[in-house]
Parts: structure tokens; sequence; C-alpha cells
């Protein structure tokens, strides 16, 4: 499934723009609009757009397993479709 995602990578704090070229309740693959300093194990917040504007957002707490290119395979540690505090998860989700 291709959806539009926020990643955040927590190590650097800094958040990048991607798109899911596949993604399960068990990972994603990510491709990023461009290239972003990350390697395998650095631990990541992700959001994820299900379907359209108004649909529930996805978000999951994951690692990077590999990395290709401008893409990296994510494990999600923990993941679901309700927002954990607020709206806008990418600030509130836990560290």
């Amino acid at each position: 499934m291709r959806v539009a995602a926020e990643v955040e990578i927590n190590r650097t704090r800094q958040s990048f723009s991607a798109v899911t070229e596949n993604l399960s309740e068990f990972g994603a693959f990510l491709q990023f609009h461009d290239p972003v300093d990350i390697g395998a194990g650095d631990q990541v917040t992700c959001e994820f757009q299900i379907g359209d504007a108004g649909g529930l957002p996805h978000w999951g707490i994951g690692r990077v397993v590999r990395v290709a290119g401008t893409g990296a395979a994510i494990e999600l540690i923990t993941a679901g479709f309700d927002p954990p505090y607020s709206t806008n998860r990418r600030h509130a989700l836990p560290r």
C-alpha cells in the first residue's frame, strides 16, 4: 500500500516526508523524497496517512533494519490506528 508518511529519526530529531512502498502491521519500506542520514538500528517515529485526507492516520514506532538508496525498511515495534494523545501525533507520541 502506497501512502504518504512523516518520519522522525529519533537520534537526530529531524523529520522527513516519505512514501511507503509497502505497509503492514509489522513494518514498512519507506522511500524518502530526499537523501536522509539514516542507518540500520536507528529508531524512528512514523505517521502514515491511510486512505483519503479524511481517513485515520496510522502511527508507529520502529527501527530501521535495512537501508537501500533513499529507502529504508522499518520493523514496527508498536503501531496503531488511533491517535494516542492528539490528532497531531508527530509531536505527541512517546519517545
